[in-house]
């Protein structure tokens, strides 16, 4: 994990690991709605030349179209304990906020409470998501 940053708000002490899966939030959606799905981080760096830029590449396995790959570059706007909060531009020439954040039981059993039936006992949650998750 790097070391803070003191250009973008926060601790910085969430951490960001490559192949894990993250709670992903983008408002505005691809409708009328926040748009909430589940993405495997392949990986991020830093944009060297931006002090608050992060290049990530991830799979979005709740895309409307089906799981696709996507690789962008957001503007950090705060980097908290807990999550980390996004933009980046959308298709149109607007943006979108983006939130990343652990999953937890609870998250899932609330977005994909069918999936967690198929949840073995004592199945960790990365595990299980690598399972039953689309990937790109």
């Amino acid at each position: 994990m790097p070391a803070p940053n003191p250009h973008i708000p926060g601790d910085n002490s969430f951490r960001l690991t490559p192949r894990t899966w993250y709670a992903w939030t983008i408002v505005p959606g691809y409708a009328d709605y926040p748009h909430q799905s589940a993405i495997y981080l392949y990986r991020w760096k830093m944009v060297p030349t931006r002090k608050t830029f992060l290049e990530i590449v991830y799979t979005d396995a709740g895309y409307a179209e089906g799981a696709q790959d996507f690789e962008r570059v957001v503007r950090v706007l705060a980097w908290t304990a807990h999550a980390m909060v996004c933009l980046f531009h959308r298709e149109d020439g607007g943006h979108r906020v983006a939130t990343i954040s652990e999953v937890n039981q609870h998250w899932l059993e609330q977005l994909w409470p069918e999936a967690m039936r198929r949840r073995e006992p004592g199945e960790g949650l990365q595990a299980f998501m690598t399972r039953v998750m689309p990937q790109g």
